[in-house]
């Protein structure tokens, strides 16, 4: 049995600011963002969190923030069917985009992240 350590470190995060071109892509984003949501929550066991923000003051921007049990869990979203297709439909409302690849975190976790119940 792996270790509340072991576990910890294992937890693979990923952070994404877009910048959307006008309003109507930020519409096309938030829909796309809801599909994606959903897809996640229904196949992703191992996805621990799945969040999109808006920003306040920027309402062309929005960050997502994803948290993966493991690196294979992240490999699996990625190479996902409905992965694939958000990938060629959110060029279209893309002006920029920004991602930070995180690492093992270190603060409070939930109880269900440090691997205890």
């Amino acid at each position: 049995m792996a270790s509340v350590t072991d576990t910890v470190s294992s937890v693979l995060g990923t952070l994404l600011r877009f910048e959307l071109k006008d309003d109507a892509a930020a519409r096309g984003f938030d829909a796309l963002a809801e599909k994606m949501i959903a897809a996640v929550r229904a196949a992703e066991p191992d996805a621990l969190v799945y969040v999109v923000h808006t920003v306040e003051d920027a309402p062309l921007s929005r960050v997502v923030y994803e948290v993966y049990a493991n690196q294979d869990a992240a490999e699996r979203h990625q190479s996902a069917d409905y992965f694939q297709h958000a990938m060629v439909e959110l060029d279209q409302y893309v002006l920029s985009a920004r991602m930070e690849k995180l690492g093992a975190p270190h603060g409070k976790l939930l109880a269900s992240v440090r691997g205890t119940t």
